[in-house]
Parts: C-alpha cells; structure tokens; sequence
C-alpha cells in the first residue's frame, strides 16, 4: 500500500516516531507520522539520533514528539527539536502497562489465587444469605442442594443454615457425592446350583471334599476341588458337622455305597446282594 502524499509546507506539530523494518532481525529505518493528519510524513532509512534531529531542524514546528521511549529517539527530539514535549505513544504505554501488571502478579500469584478464592466465597455466601431458607422437602433433595451449593463456592456454615443440616452430615454428604454411586453386583458361586446336593450329602455324612467335587462333576459342575473344599471347611467352622452315620443291626456303622468310600465292595459282599 503506498503511504498517503504529505505536502512538505504543511506544517507537523504532533509526530510520531517509531521503526519499520527493512528486514526484520538485520535492518531498520524511522518512520514518521503526522498523528493529526494521519499520514506518513516520511521515511528515514536508519534508526540514528542524527538522521531524526536533522530532520526535525528541517522541519520546524514540531511541539509534541510520540515515540516508543527508544533512547536514541529521546536524544534526536532533544537535539532537533528542544522546545518539543516528549511522550510515549499509545500502543506502548498500554503494552509497558500489561507488562508490568503481569509481572507484580507473578510475583504475588499465591496472594492473587487467595484473595480471588476468597471473593468468590464471599459472592456465593452473600448470595446465599440473600436467599430465604427454605429447607428442601426430603434427604435426597437437600443432599443435592448442599452438593450445588459447595460446588458454587459456599461456606459450610452458609449451606447448613440452607438446606437445615448439621455440619458432620453436611461433610458426610460432601465426602459421599465425591466417590461413584454405582457398586458391583454381587457375583454368584459356581456352588449354587448345586448347594442342594451338597447339603443332602453332607447331612448324610459325606465330609469328604474330594469325593464331594467328582459327584459334582459328574452333574457338570465346572469348578476345581479347591472350591469344594472351601465350601467343606466353611460348614465344619461355622459348627455344621456331618450328620451322624446310622448303626447296622449287627451294630456296626452304616456305611455308604462306594462312591462315598475310597475302598471298591468286596466280591463276595456283591455276591450276596445278588
């Protein structure tokens, strides 16, 4: 874009100073700005105090000299033009301004985090307060409202006085609404669809584990001897003994068929069954 015609015998009484780059990082010149006008008056081909002083003893009438606080443009005002008052331009003062207020606040970070905190609280209790108390109908209503309330900033004592609840359950509410509501559901045993066999065997008197679990797997029961005997040493802590084995009439102990015995019948006692 070509820079607007300036008429040399128009006089400048507010300039702007600044630097343009001729390549950016190796080489710069001065531009100069009529502020009032808004128009480039013209363009120095280096940033010296001397290019800019002769300038302004060229152009006389300067009063008031905007520029980016650049030592070497303080020192070409004051050579060239003396009289002329020096300020800094817009777009720097703003920018210093931002600089220097986000230095202070990283230096005070803690302070500025505390006293933000502290208002917002401050805003949510006034808020509260504000508010008439009106205790939610039921528990679960006023649980809600004081895990609403703590979300927005609101003091314990605030959301007690709110929702009518001491601070002990307040904090029980809190603590609760921070950990997941949903539990796993209780998982079934391989046991239980054959818990009536067991319990028909082991009132008969078959306490053995292992024969117990080849009954089981003989009806499809996929588990391993382990849980068999787990559920075995379970019934004798909890004071379930087998039950006691009938007597024969010639007194000696009933015994049950081989598949409660480890020892095979004998021949002769099969024969006689037959």
């Amino acid at each position: 874009m070509r820079a607007p015609r300036w008429n040399p015998g128009q006089a400048v009484r507010v300039l702007a100073v600044n630097e343009w780059a001729w390549r950016c990082g190796h080489r710069y010149g001065t531009v100069l700005v009529d502020l009032e006008r808004n128009r480039v008056v013209d363009l120095l081909s280096d940033r010296r105090a001397e290019s800019l002083s002769a300038w302004l003893r060229a152009n006389p009438g300067v009063e008031i000299v905007a520029q980016d606080r650049a030592g070497v443009y303080a020192d070409g005002a004051r050579q060239g033009a003396l009289d002329a008052v020096q300020v800094t331009d817009r777009w720097h003062l703003l920018r210093n301004l931002g600089d220097t207020i986000h230095a202070v606040t990283d230096r005070h970070h803690a302070a500025v985090h505390r006293i933000g905190r502290e208002v917002m609280a401050q805003l949510a209790a006034e808020d509260v307060q504000s508010t008439p108390v009106v205790a939610p109908p039921n528990p679960e209503a006023r649980r809600a409202e004081a895990v609403r309330l703590h979300a927005a900033g609101a003091s314990i004592s605030a959301i007690s006085r709110q929702v009518g609840a001491d601070r002990k359950t307040l904090r029980q509410w809190l603590q609760a609404s921070a950990m997941p509501t949903w539990r796993r559901p209780p998982r079934g045993s391989l046991l239980d669809p054959y818990r009536e066999h067991l319990e028909r065997r082991w009132a008969a008197g078959c306490c053995n584990a292992a024969q117990l679990w080849r009954e089981l797997a003989v009806l499809g029961f996929p588990g391993r001897p382990a849980i068999v005997r787990a559920w075995a040493t379970q019934r004798r802590r909890a004071g379930h003994s087998p039950g006691r084995a009938p007597v024969m009439a010639d007194g000696r102990p009933w015994r049950p068929p081989s598949d409660c015995s480890r020892q095979a019948p004998r021949p002769g006692a099969v024969a006689a069954q037959r």
